[in-house]
């Protein structure tokens, strides 16, 4: 894919209807069903899966996920926690545009059973939710999806956004 290329938009309306959205994807990835699991939100690092993207040719994923934002913090602090908690190792630290609204992102590596992966995670809040969308790929193969997981990280729209009331950072 090239940073030029024009990805067709998908609309989705998850379970959870307030946080329909949509992202652009390529046309070879299939969005793939999410179990109708309750969410323990008494665990802070847990989020309701909302959708998941795959391509059928490897173990290249993207998903947004949300759940109740916290009650204190900025968007780069709940993003360094989550992190820590996941243990996931931070490679590089950035604001992310989304819509309307910015988003504290990072891109991060972490040992999984299948080697090393890379992830690249943009946290935002609206409306009192907070949301995750998340790119991830083995290592391997990284450089050839990061651009990809940017643009549908940075195409990425609420249908009816709420605003939000988080600072991104204490600069």
């Amino acid at each position: 894919m090239t940073m030029t290329e024009i990805l067709p938009t998908v609309e989705v309306t998850p379970a959870v209807e307030r946080f329909a959205f949509s992202v652009q994807k390529p046309q070879d990835w299939q969005q793939m069903p999410i179990p109708a699991d309750e969410t323990d939100f008494d665990n802070p690092t847990l989020f309701m899966p909302l959708a998941l993207f795959m391509p059928a040719w490897g173990a290249v994923v993207f998903t947004v996920a949300a759940r109740p934002a916290y009650g204190e913090g900025t968007l780069a602090d709940w993003l360094m926690y989550l992190c820590r908690e996941q243990e996931l190792r931070i490679t590089e630290f950035m604001p992310a545009a989304i819509g309307n609204t910015f988003a504290a992102s990072c891109v991060c590596s972490q040992d999984s059973e299948a080697g090393e992966m890379k992830v690249r995670i943009a946290l935002f809040e609206d409306g009192g939710a907070l949301l995750s969308l998340i790119g991830m790929a083995p290592v391997a193969i990284w450089d050839s999806v990061a651009a990809l997981f940017d643009q549908m990280i940075t195409s990425f729209r609420l249908a009816a956004p709420q605003g939000s009331s988080v600072p991104l950072a204490n600069w």
